[in-house]
């Protein structure tokens, strides 16, 4: 499936080629898929087997918009801004809001509702809490169901909020187990120190950041 428009990359992708973000972008895959690697003694490919086929670019491509939001080095490099410094000019407007939109983006684990098919749904950040989003989506929507959970970065379009890239379909289970390993880890992180900047939630006792 083809970018929408605004939404293509290509430009970063290429850059990372050069040699100062090679390395860096090798480190962050490395990060997102040795684990699973090395746990099951799978090659990427072999986890694109797994997961039924067609997810190897899907996957590659979230870990993707995870590196640009990284800092690196002593300057704090980021490749958004470097790539935009250099580059920029080559780029739509658009696409230049969007990249800097993916800079500042978090991934959410989010339940769907309120779905009007072809149009928008609704986004419930089930770790973060707060009040759901109107994501305006046209293709998700056709095949999300309500309940649904889905992984994914929203962003701000032209004052809506959109999906950034693809999302990652989470069965209850699956984000019930999230939850459960995020609950723990923020509370190790409590004995240590101040609570984390984490929404309230009844089932982990954090507090809001805002709060």
């Amino acid at each position: 499936m083809s970018a929408p428009p605004g939404h293509n990359l290509d430009g970063l992708i290429k850059w990372t080629a050069r040699d100062e973000w090679r390395p860096r972008v090798d480190g962050v895959m490395a990060k997102h898929f040795e684990p699973t690697m090395e746990a099951f003694g799978l090659s990427l490919d072999e986890i694109d087997d797994v997961l039924g086929g067609g997810w190897a670019a899907t996957l590659w491509s979230r870990a993707f918009e995870d590196f640009l939001t990284k800092r690196f080095g002593p300057n704090d490099e980021n490749l958004v801004e470097a790539y935009l410094r250099r580059r920029g000019w080559k780029e739509r407007v658009v696409t230049r809001a969007y990249m800097t939109a993916l800079q500042d983006s978090v991934m959410g684990l989010y339940e769907v509702s309120n779905i009007v098919p072809g149009q928008s749904f609704r986004a419930h950040d089930v770790v973060r809490g707060g009040e759901p989003v109107l994501v305006s989506e046209r293709s998700a929507t056709q095949t999300l169901k309500t309940w649904d959970r889905i992984a994914a970065r929203i962003v701000r379009q032209d004052d809506k909020a959109i999906l950034a890239g693809g999302a990652l379909a989470f069965t209850l289970e699956g984000s019930q187990g999230l939850l459960s390993r995020l609950c723990g880890f923020m509370e190790r992180l409590d004995r240590r120190g101040p609570r984390s900047a984490w929404a309230t939630r009844s089932n982990c006792g954090v507090l809001d950041p805002a709060g």
